[in-house]
């Protein structure tokens, strides 16, 4: 079975959940089980971070859950 974990590094020291309907704004890694990486933000045009609306599944659902 497949399965998505996600690692929040480097959080804002004091920093809470986000309450759906807010914004947010991450940079993320995504990388195999193998440490193969597959996509980086960094790394993409104009390494810029994604800023969404939590709880609107806007992006990845797995995203919502992590920073909701």
């Amino acid at each position: 079975m497949d399965t998505i974990g996600i690692d929040v590094q480097n959080p804002v020291e004091g920093s809470k959940k986000c309450e759906a309907g807010k914004w947010a704004t991450i940079h993320w890694l995504g990388m195999l089980d193998d440490g193969t990486v597959v996509t980086d933000s960094r790394n993409e045009p104009g390494a810029l971070p994604k800023t969404f609306s939590v709880g609107g599944s806007a992006v990845f659902k797995c995203w919502d859950l992590a920073v909701g």
